[in-house]
């Protein structure tokens, strides 16, 4: 069942005029105000052994809990000199330990391409900064798994192969929409389709890929009415 917490804390206040919205590709922004919620519970239920990103201590959490298997997995959120806004890989040297020994590290840019700069995860609106962490975490989850060899695989076959990174990419979209995250997903590629679709490379990506390699909007929507855990949404729409 999707958590309270991301209901309650994360999409209130547009959630109800949610069909509407979607038609026009258009969201409420968030009222909340996070200076004044007391995360210090949250935070010892969800942040152990995780290095939280400052100023993003919230979302790091509410995006945290909905992975339970993540509780035990030493994951830090930092910043790193990258031109992709975000990107989940365990550490290099962890690499060669056990699996359960193993720290992951979401790296997430504060200074991009420049047609990139308006998706950065500081430029985000609340309910898309929870959607991509929550993609990024179902990277982790996914890959907490992994062997050696098939890490070694996996690197070549992303970097060499752009259908394969597409299926990678779709698969985890679809981890993180059965984790809960349909809705705050729907708002991050949304909010990245509004902001990118001025850009010619943007275009030129979308009008020449034969699949989707992150969901757009409608299909976030289609695989969410699959979804027993979205059932209460699905009635209210």
């Amino acid at each position: 069942m999707v958590s309270k917490v991301l209901f309650l804390l994360v999409l209130v206040g547009w959630i109800f005029n949610f069909n509407a919205q979607a038609q026009k590709g258009e969201f409420a922004l968030d009222t909340i105000q996070l200076n004044k919620l007391d995360t210090s519970g949250f935070c010892a239920q969800f942040g152990k052994i995780k290095k939280l990103l400052p100023g993003f201590e919230f979302q790091c959490l509410v995006a945290l809990s909905q992975y339970p298997e993540l509780k035990n997995v030493k994951i830090e959120f930092v910043i790193a000199k990258t031109d992709v806004p975000l990107m989940a890989s365990p550490t290099f040297w962890s690499l060669f330990r056990r699996k359960s020994k193993r720290t992951f590290q979401i790296q997430i840019s504060e200074k991009s391409m420049d047609f990139l700069n308006p998706i950065l995860l500081k430029n985000l609106s609340l309910n898309a900064q929870i959607g991509v962490l929550g993609h990024e975490l179902a990277h982790i989850s996914d890959m907490k798994s992994f062997s050696f060899w098939r890490f070694v695989g996996h690197g070549i076959r992303y970097t060499l192969s752009k259908p394969y990174g597409d299926r990678f990419e779709f698969g985890t979209d679809r981890i993180a929409i059965e984790h809960g995250f349909g809705l705050p997903l729907y708002c991050w590629s949304a909010e990245v389709r509004r902001k990118l679709n001025s850009t010619a490379f943007f275009r030129k990506q979308e009008n020449n890929s034969k699949r989707e390699r992150y969901m757009n909007p409608n299909t976030i929507l289609n695989q969410m009415a699959d979804l027993k855990i979205y059932s209460a949404l699905n009635k209210k729409s």
